[in-house]
């Protein structure tokens, strides 16, 4: 999947403000935004070319789709991961209402990040405490399975830029973002804050 971040030469003028700004309040500059661990402003990474976002689909999935020993099934639920001791050797799943086992030397789990911990859990592996509480068999006590979640509710701030700042009706919506911790925060890196111009043509 291609990711790309925009170069400081192809920033927009609001872009720079930005980085001034934060760069003025203290916090770093020139952070890698794909570090969990990093603090401060910097480029996005973003995974869109020409206006189109590079979903797993467009990456990986189509690029293959003609290999004989590729089958996709869609409509398919998996229900459960199935286990030789602690090496998962497939899946249940079902189809239509048939269930079926799929077998493999290599079980990949990918369904995202509130159904992998459900699947896990349901086959075994997790907490044993809370597995054991629901009448889940142990596969392997692994607490961290479903914990740690976190959603990013999001609080827009509108305003308008003033009477003749550069404005390009044409460019990316966002180029950089800050990341920091909340004063008074207990979760690091609890916050980030990007600037987003949705500047218009507006026609009469």
């Amino acid at each position: 999947m291609r990711v790309r971040r925009h170069k400081e030469e192809a920033w927009e003028p609001l872009m720079f403000a930005f980085r001034d700004a934060c760069v003025t309040e203290g916090f770093p500059d020139g952070q890698d935004m794909n570090n969990p661990d990093s603090t401060g402003v910097a480029p996005l990474p973003m995974n869109n070319v020409a206006g189109v976002r590079l979903s797993t689909a467009l990456s990986y999935i189509n690029p293959v789709r003609h290999r004989l020993n590729l089958t996709i099934r869609p409509n398919a639920l998996t229900t459960r991961i199935l286990f030789d001791g602690k090496r998962a050797t497939g899946v249940e799943v079902e189809s239509g209402g048939e269930p079926f086992v799929v077998e493999g030397e290599l079980i990949v789990l990918s369904t995202g990040s509130i159904a992998s911990p459900h699947l896990l859990m349901v086959s075994g592996v997790g907490p044993r405490d809370h597995l054991a509480g629901v009448g889940v068999p142990v596969v392997h006590d692994l607490p961290g399975v479903g914990q740690n979640f976190r959603d990013h509710p999001q609080a827009p701030v509108t305003f308008s830029a003033q009477e003749g700042f550069p404005m390009n009706f044409d460019a990316p919506r966002t180029q950089l973002g800050l990341r920091y911790t909340a004063t008074g925060s207990d979760l690091r890196n609890d916050m980030v804050v990007f600037p987003t111009t949705f500047s218009t043509r507006w026609e009469t």
